[in-house]
């Protein structure tokens, strides 16, 4: 059940955390490309959602080997240990597969580093299954 929750925290936390930071890095920085007005998004994060999560969905494949660490790390160390593991392992994770999925000429700073500060962010929502003791699991 915490792999489950775990895709729709991707889908609610992380999915919309990058849309936020690729309109906030756009607005602020000023890297906008230029585009046709019909595309231009402006500041409005629902657009922003609409161009950047067809992009970003693929990743979802990264959320099961998180699942996969937090569990593994929890039934050997102490919560906060797996807590923090899973936390520092998000960005590195949803970085690679963002440079496998979309290839090493789109690892550009414009394209990665929302995809970094959202899952800085998913990684600290991120639920870690308990570890269940022996004699406590029920039939």
């Amino acid at each position: 059940m915490g792999l489950v929750k775990n895709l729709g925290l991707f889908l609610i936390v992380f999915l919309p955390a990058a849309a936020v930071a690729s309109m906030l890095m756009a607005g602020l920085l000023g890297d906008r490309v230029p585009a046709s007005p019909q595309w231009d998004a402006g500041w409005n994060p629902v657009l922003w959602f609409i161009m950047t999560a067809p992009w970003l969905l693929s990743t979802i494949v990264v959320v099961p080997a998180l699942h996969l660490l937090g569990w593994v790390l929890v039934r050997r160390r102490p919560h906060w240990n797996g807590r923090l593991a899973v936390a520092l392992a998000s960005p590195a994770l949803f970085s690679a597969a963002v440079l496998g999925l979309w290839g090493p000429g789109n690892f550009r700073v414009d394209f990665v580093l929302p995809v970094v500060v959202s899952a800085v962010v998913y990684g600290l929502v991120f639920r870690i299954p308990l570890p269940v003791a022996a004699g406590a699991r029920g039939v």
